[in-house]
């Protein structure tokens, strides 16, 4: 069998092994055409892992029906979250030379996983790839491609809402947590998600440690993705999102501070995010005080967010500030951040639609 050298000096088959995790949650509507797409796939060496986070409706009844038996299916009693039901699939892929991690109401275009193959063949600096997702019922509008955050760690979807010819996508992206492909080794090297995000953010988290360790996120507009919904807006946030937004953005401005600067802005973050809060209490009192706990969240966790930064800053080859050079965008100030980042802005697209 002929053998090449594949990103980590490693001699690997002409086909790797690519193992596809999807992550379900009360998702009986939109399974099916998820699996009948992965079936039709055109790459021969695929493993399912189906990860479900507690579904109350039929979602496993249908899943049973589906699955082959070669298939594997993990059932959680509760929702996990993103990162960690995703991390529990990874974990039951062995040594898969390339993961995907895939939401539940997407539909897999028949060359998407070759094309993933392909083009990590073609660059071995690539470690992870971010694919093209469109709108299922229009297919030649962009739903994401990527995104990239400035130094606030707010976020700008790449493409959204963009006719696929009016497209232009930077040289370096942040995944978006809708199918994207990682080589297994990276993934298992950098520790996975982080489970302390729960939901929100844990792609801008991997991605900025990819970034920083030295790796390189590209996109593959072969692999096509589309997803289901029609469409999905932004909305104002109930008090549980509101929590996830201020504690997981802080979690994150906390980890990847690698200079005076980003300490400074962790801090203006904790103070602005408490002054929102405060100004919110009269009139929004359920997510203002959901703001107070994502921000005590963090102080109460100190200790373990301080060892994530130190550790961090040990390891990477390139610091958040030439990171910033080419992944990050203009923030608009820390006053527009924190207003989008706090108070639900943050575009759902980025967190593909989850």
């Amino acid at each position: 069998m002929k053998h090449l050298e594949w990103g980590d000096q490693q001699a690997v088959p002409c086909e790797p092994k690519v193992q596809l995790v999807v992550l379900t949650y009360n998702g009986a509507a939109y399974v099916p055409d998820l699996i009948h797409s992965i079936r039709g796939q055109d790459y021969s060496r695929i493993g399912l892992t189906v990860v479900d986070n507690g579904s109350s409706d039929a979602t496993l009844d249908v899943l049973r029906e589906l699955l082959e038996d070669e298939d594997e299916l993990i059932v959680n009693t509760g929702n996990l979250g993103c990162a960690r039901g995703y991390n529990a699939g990874a974990k039951t892929a062995g040594s898969a030379d390339v993961l995907c991690f895939l939401n539940q109401d997407i539909v897999l275009d028949s060359h998407y996983c070759s094309a993933m193959v392909d083009r990590f063949q073609e660059d071995p600096s690539v470690w992870a790839l971010q694919p093209l997702v469109r709108y299922l019922d229009r297919p030649h509008i962009v739903e994401n491609c990527g995104h990239t955050v400035d130094e606030w760690i707010a976020t700008s979807t790449v493409g959204h809402g963009k006719p696929l010819t009016e497209l232009t996508v930077p040289k370096r992206i942040m995944l978006t947590l809708t199918a994207p492909a990682v080589r297994g080794h990276v993934f298992r090297q950098l520790g996975g998600f982080d489970e302390a995000l729960f939901i929100y953010y844990e792609d801008t988290d991997f991605s900025l440690r990819i970034w920083k360790a030295g790796g390189r996120i590209a996109y593959a507009p072969r692999a096509v993705v589309d997803h289901v919904q029609a469409a999905s807006a932004a909305h104002e946030p109930d008090a549980w999102h509101a929590f996830l937004y201020a504690r997981n953005r802080v979690r994150l401005l906390w980890k990847h501070a690698d200079s005076p600067g980003g300490l400074g802005r962790l801090a203006a973050a904790i103070c602005g995010g408490a002054g929102i809060a405060s100004v919110l209490l009269p009139f929004r009192p359920a997510v203002a005080r959901s703001i107070f706990r994502g921000l005590g969240w963090n102080l109460s966790h100190w200790r373990d967010n301080e060892a994530q930064r130190r550790t961090l800053k040990l390891q990477p080859t390139r610091t958040r500030d030439l990171i910033h050079q080419g992944t990050m965008t203009p923030s608009g100030g820390p006053a527009a951040s924190a207003r989008k980042a706090l108070l639900g802005r943050r575009s759902w697209e980025s967190t593909g639609g989850r």
